[in-house]
């Protein structure tokens, strides 16, 4: 017994040397589950922001993250008599794949190091490609094996995980037995389907997962398999247009432009096409970039002057236009240092790439989206002409903080900098008349 330990041993430290060599070529696999309004996932568009591969799924399928680099898994995948495990050592669960010779009953088994069946049952298989998830398992060494009549196949695996749960054996679809003889019925898609994706390490994924009226967006680099949980949050304005959300550090944000031309208890804010009108409003007013609603509204929202940002009726219910503070929370998250989120001017490193969508910038000014707040060139409409400006080379946000009086603070986004404009400095830039896009925050428990 005493030889039987260290031989184990041993192989932990061997599998342990193999999972650090090979963790780059790892596959991982990615579930959904969602929380608050809905616990209900019905969709899910990936989007790999490295590559630009993407792909969409069922929110009850699995992601199955697969590194084009694993020669292994190439090699594998080539050869009719496949047996792998991944992810081997396994977290919380692993995929065994495999290809049979022949068709029929075999019996699947887990075994521990003491030559106990931890689990084991029985499915009638075909010669195609079979996969069964293994999840539940303890810390420890086992031996994964399928028998069926005319074949044997066997591998090791290691459990590294921290369940105390009991091990499940699940065949991904149709029926399988019991080790007793019981039939356990599967219908047809209550098993989930396996999605492939090609994935490097360190590749950032963005997540658009939507349940009902709820969207919810989420970035990620992933690591190891993991079970994602996305926060549905009511998010609808005045005129009913319903927003995805975006969790960025402690804060949820609207993911896209306000597009209301309604406050939330259904009042009309006035639409002004005038330039001259535009020039000397000192109330509130909202417009579409070039007078067109039909192609703007959609990517770009409307624009409106300070004085329509200053109500507390123009963001959805239990939302606000973010104050000058709040906004530099968020930069601090994306990683600018508090010295230089208090300046004027660009400041910062690459936080505007972090904010900036990464299509629709001109000139190759697109950015990494990392935070997913997936900001688009929205343009202005300016209060010395009235006029028009900027659409595809640069955005600006309004907050709620004011500054000289007749000026408030904005945040500027523009095609070549990837860093974060704050006017704080006089500029008729940020004169309240002007006309910029509205991106609204989430109040705190009820506050804003």
């Amino acid at each position: 017994m005493k030889s039987l330990y260290s031989i184990f041993l041993l192989l932990l430290v061997v599998f342990a040397h193999f999972h650090a060599l090979k963790v780059n070529a790892q596959n991982h696999l990615i579930s959904f589950a969602g929380t608050g309004e809905s616990t209900t996932v019905e969709t899910v568009e990936v989007e790999n922001l490295n590559s630009g591969a993407s792909l969409k799924l069922n929110g009850s399928d699995i992601l199955r993250l697969t590194d084009p680099t694993d020669l292994t898994a190439v090699e594998e995948k080539n050869n009719s008599l496949l047996f792998r495990i991944y992810p081997n050592p396994m977290i919380d669960q692993s995929i065994l794949e495999f290809v049979p010779p022949a068709k029929g009953e075999a019996m699947i088994s887990v075994i521990d190091i003491t030559g106990r069946p931890v689990d084991q049952i029985y499915s009638y298989l075909e010669t195609g490609s079979q996969e069964f998830r293994l999840s539940g398992l303890k810390k420890g060494l086992y031996l994964v094996s399928v028998t069926g009549t005319s074949y044997q196949f066997s591998k090791k695996m290691i459990s590294m995980g921290s369940s105390e749960g009991i091990l499940k054996i699940e065949k991904i679809a149709s029926n399988q037995r019991s080790a007793n003889g019981t039939l356990i019925e599967k219908k047809a898609g209550i098993s989930p389907t396996i999605i492939d994706m090609p994935y490097v390490s360190g590749d950032r994924l963005k997540f658009v997962v939507r349940s009902g009226i709820y969207t919810t967006i989420q970035t990620d680099i992933p690591t190891r398999d993991k079970v994602l949980t996305f926060n549905f949050v009511k998010c609808v304005d005045g005129d009913n247009n319903n927003y995805p959300i975006i969790e960025i550090g402690n804060q949820i944000w609207m993911a896209e432009n306000l597009k209301t031309t309604k406050y939330n208890d259904g009042t009309s804010i006035p639409l002004i096409t005038d330039n001259c009108e535009w020039k000397n409003l000192k109330t509130p007013g909202v417009c579409w970039y070039n007078y067109d609603e039909a192609s703007n509204k959609a990517s770009y929202g409307a624009l409106y002057n300070w004085y329509a940002a200053d109500t507390s009726e123009l963001c959805p219910t239990d939302w606000h236009v973010p104050t000058d503070e709040e906004w530099k929370t968020l930069e601090r998250f994306l990683g600018m240092t508090w010295e230089s989120s208090n300046k004027s001017g660009f400041r910062g490193t690459d936080q505007g790439s972090q904010l900036k969508s990464t299509t629709g910038w001109q000139c190759g000014g697109n950015g990494s989206n990392s935070s997913g707040f997936s900001g688009l060139p929205s343009g202005a409409r300016w209060l010395d002409t009235g006029k028009f400006q900027g659409l595809g080379t640069f955005a600006g946000w309004w907050s709620s903080s004011e500054i000289f009086g007749d000026g408030a603070l904005i945040r500027y986004l523009y095609y070549y900098y990837n860093s974060v404009n704050r006017m704080a400095e006089y500029s008729s830039h940020m004169g309240k008349q002007n006309g910029f896009s509205v991106r609204c925050l989430k109040d705190k428990n009820g506050l804003r």
